[in-house]
């Protein structure tokens, strides 16, 4: 070895344990150097290595929807992912509006293509809620971050003893976008939802 191939990757003056990630996969040679303070005098220990290779990475992830369940207030996740990736965890986490941060739901455990998660403590009655979920590889270690994913939140105002004004959030999450929105009405808890408008992307308001 020639002392060019070397360079220096961590410094301490106390600890003899240090922690160095490796960027790329291949192999990896350490050693120590002792050095008295304020010369160049130093003092080499034996050479280390290492053969460093990564787990195989997802090629693909998609949250399909994040949706309110229809008789309840829990929000449903449905999301498409990498089978092929040997023994995955899937970190679904939602956005805290006091912290500002993305704090953790679940730990999903599944080796299938199709995944799903319910959450059962949202508030998804009273505002829209943020999800993300995280990949993690089987030494649980990060290899990918989804994209933000949001449900739709509807409030309706009465404006006079005939209307009502209807207002939304935009659907965030899908690459593709929305095609529209269709808003469904029924009359009574038990009859059943028909569709009385359609709205291009962008709009988040309506009067019935």
């Amino acid at each position: 070895y020639n002392e060019a191939d070397f360079v220096t990757v961590h410094e301490t003056g106390q600890q003899n344990l240090a922690a160095i990630p490796a960027q790329e996969p291949g192999e990896y040679c350490f050693r120590i150097q002792a050095f008295i303070p304020g010369t160049e005098i130093t003092a080499g220990s034996n050479i280390v290595c290492a053969q460093i290779s990564f787990l195989p990475q997802p090629q693909y992830f998609l949250i399909r929807k994040v949706s309110v369940e229809e008789d309840s207030d829990n929000v449903q996740l449905i999301f498409h992912t990498d089978s092929t990736v040997l023994d995955p965890a899937y970190v679904v986490k939602r956005l805290d509006e006091n912290s500002g941060s993305f704090e953790p739901l679940d730990t999903l455990l599944s080796g299938q293509e199709t995944v799903s998660f319910t959450d059962i403590s949202s508030m998804a009655a009273a505002k829209n809620e943020v999800y993300s979920v995280e990949i993690l590889d089987s030494c649980r270690v990060k290899v990918w971050q989804s994209d933000e994913i949001s449900t739709v939140f509807l409030t309706a105002e009465p404006v006079s003893l005939v209307l009502n004004e209807l207002r939304w959030n935009e659907y965030m999450g899908w690459e593709q976008g929305i095609a529209e929105y269709v808003l469904q009405r029924r009359s009574g808890e038990f009859s059943t939802f028909e569709s009385i408008a359609a709205f291009a992307p962008g709009t988040t308001s309506f009067t019935d």
